[in-house]
């Protein structure tokens, strides 16, 4: 989820608690903590998560008042950023040797498949690594984004859902429409001012190339069938049809 939390969290900072009451890190769940130490030492936040809508954190969202967006993007798409993530952060010598992939920042978001799928996908084509992102990690992604459609159907937690299109071609509009979602003024012309400040800062931004359409570039026909097929074992097709 690209997650804008109305009593901010910081980024990544997922934990589990064992029975011992030990913390442990752990990817997609959040931390009343880091929630309580950003809202009471620096203030409300916009932060960016890669979360799911578990039930441990659909109770903090209720609990500490959480309003959220999730940002949906074409699939054929976002698994060609996938791929291009995962050249850019997982260098091919770093999959030669187990040991050594998995320093910080280093394939940190590909732990999820068989270091042996990682390593020949790594050291293969481009069509292989479709082939990777599509059978690993894309998965991911159907249950990241059905367990926040079931969230707001069965739960009824009240979310906003923003097109990365929208956000790509129309930022300021799309910032409009999540100001008043939060119920928070904008200053138009400061918003204008940083958006052009990140236009010309890839690394701030983290943008990547931001296009629409690659998707059905990159695929092939049998990929893309493929993929939406994959969505078919997690999601009703229906509610995933307006991404392909």
């Amino acid at each position: 989820m690209s997650a804008a939390f109305g009593l901010g969290i910081a980024n990544y900072s997922h934990v589990r608690v064992d029975a011992h009451g030990n913390e442990a890190l752990l990817d997609q769940e959040l931390s009343y903590s880091s929630i309580l130490f950003r809202k009471f030492a620096i203030g409300d936040s916009v932060s960016q998560l890669h979360v799911t809508a578990s039930q441990r954190n659909l109770e903090i969202i209720r609990n500490l008042g959480v309003k959220c967006i999730v940002t949906q993007r074409n699939l054929f798409d976002t698994a060609v950023s996938l791929r291009d993530n995962f050249v850019k952060t997982t260098p091919r010598d770093s999959v030669v040797k187990k040991d050594n992939l998995y320093k910080p920042g280093q394939g940190v978001f590909f732990r999820m498949s068989p270091f042996n799928e990682l390593r020949r996908a790594r050291l293969g084509t481009e069509a292989e690594q479709y082939d990777y992102i599509i059978d690993y990690l894309m998965p991911w992604y159907f249950q990241f984004y059905g367990s926040w459609i079931w969230a707001e159907r069965r739960v009824g937690l009240s979310l906003l859902r923003v097109s990365y299109d929208n956000l790509a071609t129309d930022p300021l509009g799309s910032l409009s429409e999540i100001s008043r979602f939060f119920d928070v003024p904008m200053d138009t012309v400061s918003v204008r001012e940083r958006l052009a400040e990140l236009k010309n800062d890839n690394i701030s931004s983290n943008y990547n190339v931001g296009r629409s359409g690659r998707g059905k570039e990159k695929l092939t026909r049998d990929q893309q069938e493929r993929l939406k097929d994959i969505g078919s074992r997690y999601m009703d097709p229906k509610d995933f049809g307006h991404l392909v």
